[in-house]
């Protein structure tokens, strides 16, 4: 076979591919959140509606394992968990990343809690709480790796 037969028979397996409902992955980097120099983890609850959380929820915002990964991976005082009724006051003292980060996660959030915003500095994701531990170590390996 000659390389132009070559490049024929890929051009038609992606086609047949598509055609079947493949997809080609998602290239495109989604923008970080907020600024950060690093992996940063921000989980913002409404500490009043825990008892309405499911219990899957529940075991994620008390997770050891999920302190543990996070120590490990985020820059030094690189994750926070924070009440969505958190004030401009007791946020004062806090570094600027986490008054910044505070201010467009609750904006991203538009009142839906438990959420998280995950960044690696360059990209990220702003996104309810996910339902699981399993689900949400595999959002943060995306940013943070395993």
């Amino acid at each position: 076979m000659q390389s132009r037969d070559w490049l024929f028979l890929a051009v038609m397996g992606v086609g047949l591919w598509l055609s079947f409902g493949g997809k080609l992955p998602d290239v495109t980097p989604t923008p970080a959140p907020f600024p950060s120099d690093g992996l940063r983890v921000l989980i913002l609850e409404e500490t009043a509606d825990r008892g309405k959380l499911p219990r899957s929820q529940l075991e994620i915002l008390s997770s050891t394992t999920l302190v543990k990964w996070l120590n490990q991976h985020c820059v030094k005082d690189g994750w926070r968990k924070l009440d969505d009724d958190t004030t401009a006051e007791e946020l004062k003292l806090a570094a600027p990343v986490w008054q910044k980060a505070f201010e467009q996660t609750k904006a991203d959030a538009k009142g839906t809690t438990p959420w998280i915003a995950v960044t690696d500095g360059r990209s990220g994701e702003s996104v309810p709480l996910p339902k699981t531990e399993a689900e949400l170590m595999t959002l943060l390996a995306k940013y943070g790796g395993a």
